[in-house]
């Protein structure tokens, strides 16, 4: 039989164990639903659906998740995220408002199957208007120039994606207080 101080013992072995795996980086992959690195299709305010890369922010210490917390609310997460292409747009985006990239194609297919899913005519223009990739004349080369870029970096390997993303971002930040972070 154990006794009282036994069981404080394992359950402080417990709690450390579990503040460990918090800490680690493993746990933030699990946690994250995106990563640095990942390509992701985001809905910007006053954009349509645009092909983005998610890094850190540079003003904001390299951070590239961050919570949004309302009292009584789920948490939910914004991510930083670069417009790819020559749109050098970049915001931090809620998590509702990203898709992992996988090509134009797979993402009009998804919009279109979730728009057919609809149970009412009102839901389903819902899910059109939300899923719209029209935009204005100005912007259509540029977001051609985007898919074309998320398309040619999708295939490597993460650290390769990094590394190229990181020169396009080096001009970005050029004439600027910033600097890319140390690895």
């Amino acid at each position: 039989m154990t006794n009282s101080s036994d069981k404080y013992n394992d359950q402080i072995k417990r709690k450390q164990f579990d503040d460990d795996i918090l800490e680690s980086s493993i746990f933030d992959i699990l946690e994250n639903d995106f990563q640095i690195g990942d390509i992701v299709w985001a809905k910007l305010n006053g954009l349509s659906w645009w092909p983005s890369f998610v890094y850190g922010c540079f003003s904001d210490n390299w951070r590239y998740v961050k919570p949004m917390s309302k009292p009584g609310l789920s948490t939910k997460k914004q991510y930083f995220v670069y417009c790819l292409g020559s749109h050098s747009q970049h915001a931090w985006v809620h998590q509702a408002c990203l898709f992992r990239y996988k090509g134009l194609e797979e993402f009009l297919n998804y919009s279109e199957t979730r728009a057919e899913q609809a149970t009412t005519k009102p839901t389903e223009e819902q899910i059109r208007k939300r899923f719209s990739v029209k935009m204005p004349e100005n912007l259509h080369s540029l977001w051609k120039q985007a898919i074309k870029e998320a398309d040619e970096i999708l295939g490597l390997p993460i650290n390769l994606r990094k590394n190229v993303f990181e020169k396009m971002l080096h001009s970005l930040l050029a004439g600027t207080k910033y600097s890319l972070p140390r690895q």
